[in-house]
């Protein structure tokens, strides 16, 4: 059972790009189903925006777009 594991592991390591649009087209689609697709769209343009700004807090450089924003 582990060799199979170890199989997919490798298949999704080898697939990255092909295994994570997979991934994001189906929760999308499931969000579409449960919500309709409106609330889909707010719901993955929330998403977007928190993957941003959790991506400058891993840079350091929310701190500097604040100051830019509001200076003191």
């Amino acid at each position: 059972m582990e060799e199979l594991w170890d199989q997919i592991r490798r298949a999704i390591h080898r697939h990255k790009g092909r295994f994570w649009g997979s991934v994001i087209g189906l929760v999308v689609a499931l969000l579409i189903l449960r919500f309709g697709f409106w609330r889909a769209l707010f719901i993955c343009f929330c998403l977007l925006v928190g993957y941003f700004v959790g991506s400058l807090v891993e840079r350091e450089e929310l701190p500097e777009l604040l100051r830019r924003l509001w200076p003191r």
